[in-house]
């Protein structure tokens, strides 16, 4: 009992860490009790009332998912032009937009900067951020914008999210697919169109995926696909590959290391295959990598070498572990969520306020891992 409410505390922390983005609106106290109400809402969710939902609905859990995804875009059309002309929206889903149509027109994607719609374009404040996007995020958006927007790739990864889901947890799919939405981070990515989700998203299943196809037994055209679309996947955000140690060391335990080396090749011949052409042309422009400077910023008060040190042990750590999809699903969680607490509490000490607002909305990196490994799986299995 006593390990359950721990892990509901726990849960509920990773599910409110990165919404403290939102500090500014309600202060600490307002996000303290919002962290109260989220766990009482999972101790609610995990008991009897969360079986009995899955039981009576789990028939059309594929309906209420669809149809869920369907009132998200509609609300996203609505708001979604109001959102970014303040400040504090996205120009994300813009930074890829402006990378697609480079590599459409077969130009060089990171030499432009992505300006924000809160500035007039002409104003000289806004002078733009850098695309952040490494070349697999820019690739996997591209049908997207052709369509219209980099940020419709949200409904789509959330759809593929819960088939996920149904395929390696049927019986939990469908809390843990709405507990995310406890979050107000989830729903400020899917309204504002940010790129974090998604990449969350498909990192989560391309990983857990890539696992599932080794026990399955799955033949292996379909696991050299994925594997490979795992390494595009990878080439979207520098702080994923703190999640190789674990991924590469559960791969190892069901397969011998040369079957495992084999996998990994793929990966990281996928992962160059995609990103290095794009940095070999222009190191110097080449601004994702300006990303590490959120970790070299505070680097007198923490080293980023200690940083990504202590997230490699987290993600190492599961040697000492039995290795499943859920071990391998808290690793990658802890390790992922050790470079945003660095960061928050380097920026409380230089500024000796407690400000959360600037990177905590980073911790939704973890999210989806964290409601694999702490989702209880103690569920009768659906109608």
């Amino acid at each position: 009992m006593v390990g359950h409410v721990l892990k509901t505390v726990l849960l509920a922390f990773f599910i409110v860490f990165p919404a403290l983005k939102f500090q500014f609106f309600v202060g600490l106290t307002g996000m303290l009790i919002y962290g109260l109400l989220v766990v009482l809402l999972l101790i609610a969710l995990q008991s009897t009332l969360g079986k009995m939902i899955v039981s009576r609905l789990g028939r059309y859990e594929y309906i209420m998912v669809m149809a869920f995804v369907l009132f998200l875009f509609l609300l996203f059309q609505i708001l979604y032009p109001y959102l970014n002309q303040y400040e504090g929206g996205s120009n994300r889903e813009e930074a890829l937009n402006i990378a697609a149509h480079h590599i459409l027109r077969g130009e060089y994607p990171y030499y432009e900067y992505a300006k924000v719609a809160w500035l007039a374009p002409d104003d000289p404040q806004n002078v733009g951020t850098p695309i952040s996007p490494f070349p697999g995020g820019v690739l996997f958006s591209i049908p997207f914008v052709f369509l219209a927007n980099s940020a419709w790739q949200n409904f789509f990864w959330l759809l593929v999210l819960f088939v996920f889901l149904k395929k390696v947890l049927p019986n939990e799919a469908l809390m843990i697919w709405f507990a995310a939405f406890l979050s107000p981070i989830v729903w400020h990515e899917v309204l504002t169109g940010g790129d974090l989700l998604a990449n969350t998203i498909w990192i989560t299943v391309l990983s857990i995926l890539s696992i599932h196809f080794i026990e399955a037994r799955m033949s292996l055209k379909w696991r050299t696909l994925v594997f490979f679309i795992f390494g595009i996947g990878l080439s979207s955000r520098l702080n994923f590959l703190l999640i190789l140690p674990a991924f590469i060391l559960t791969l190892r335990n069901k397969l011998h290391w040369s079957q495992t080396m084999k996998y990994c090749l793929i990966i990281m011949a996928a992962f160059l295959l995609i990103t290095l052409p794009f940095y070999l042309y222009d190191p110097n422009a080449f601004s994702p990598l300006h990303t590490y400077q959120k970790l070299a910023r505070f680097e007198g008060v923490m080293p980023s070498t200690v940083v990504i040190a202590l997230s490699l042990i987290a993600s190492f750590a599961i040697i000492w572990g039995r290795k499943s999809i859920f071990t391998f699903a808290r690793h990658a969680a802890i390790a992922l969520l050790i470079p945003v607490l660095c960061v928050c509490f380097a920026q409380i000490y230089v500024s000796q306020e407690w400000n959360f607002m600037e990177y905590s909305w980073y911790g939704q990196a973890a999210l989806y891992f964290a409601l694999i490994w702490l989702w209880p799986r103690h569920y009768v299995a659906t109608s």
